[in-house]
């Protein structure tokens, strides 16, 4: 890839396809040269032939550690600023980061907020330059004032939650009706939680529609710290497409959320 003069060079080195698919969009934003790498040695050959650029490395990878990367990379005398995304921060110590110069080490899923902070830092700090290319924090276009309801048949595995949301990446409010859905995997849990994360740092939404308390209940306990358990799809269509303001719509997946809440304690 040919890199623009005034964009900034980017590698992401990840290898969860929908933190791939939502980080990547988001970079393309800011820069036409963004790189992608699912493994330590396509990481090596990635970051060899870039520009000076940044570096966003996750710490495990299916061949390695992140950290082996940079240390790689740093010996060959690579300066780029990296920062490193890990869902285990404590393995990554202070002494770790000074070593390899690791300037960050971000909690996943990544929000968008906390990234778009550490472009603007380094923007700031004149050790990236976007040549004020930098993206507002929503979507390019959304259907604003209506959820986007999709229905799902079939396993929750991670690769297929990270079709969805390659399907729906326009969208802000999704309201995913999982009735038909078969078992989950723990790659299909996390992805929707790093999906629900990721719209939420946006503004938006994401809830899962379940009709019985024994999904309802399974729901919760997988992924209720991060996404939306409702009970009424057909409350969402009646309702949904009349409003206007984003503060409407997440009192009314609050007002859905906490019926369903208040049926189970009752029940």
């Amino acid at each position: 890839m040919t890199s623009d003069p005034g964009s900034p060079s980017f590698l992401l080195v990840e290898d969860d396809p929908l933190l791939s698919i939502t980080m990547r969009r988001y970079l393309e934003r800011w820069s036409k040269d963004v790189r992608h790498a699912e493994t330590c040695e396509q990481a090596v050959a990635a970051w060899a032939s870039m520009p000076p650029g940044l570096v966003l490395m996750d710490y495990r990878l299916p061949d390695g550690q992140g950290t082996d990367v940079v240390g790689r990379m740093r010996a060959r005398g690579r300066t780029d600023p990296v920062i490193c995304m890990t869902g285990e921060a404590e393995t990554i110590s202070p002494a770790i980061q000074r070593e390899l110069g690791i300037r960050r080490v971000l909690a996943k899923p990544v929000m968008l907020d906390v990234l778009r902070a550490e472009l603007d830092g380094l923007e700031k700090e004149g050790v990236l330059r976007t040549g004020g290319r930098a993206p507002s924090a929503g979507p390019s276009r959304h259907s604003g004032g209506k959820f986007r309801n999709l229905r799902w048949h079939g396993g929750l595995t991670g690769r297929r939650v990270a079709r969805l949301c390659k399907a729906a990446r326009e969208e802000l409010w999704v309201a995913l009706d999982v009735t038909g859905a078969g078992d989950a995997d723990a790659d299909g849990w996390r992805g929707l939680c790093a999906w629900a994360g990721w719209l939420s740092s946006l503004g938006g939404r994401l809830c899962l529609v379940a009709q019985t308390p024994e999904q309802r209940h399974r729901l919760e306990q997988e992924v209720g710290e991060w996404v939306d358990v409702v009970t009424s799809m057909a409350m969402i269509e009646a309702q949904a497409g009349h409003l206007t303001g984003r503060a409407e719509r997440r009192q009314l997946l609050d007002l859905i959320a906490s019926s369903g809440r208040r049926v189970a304690s009752d029940g």
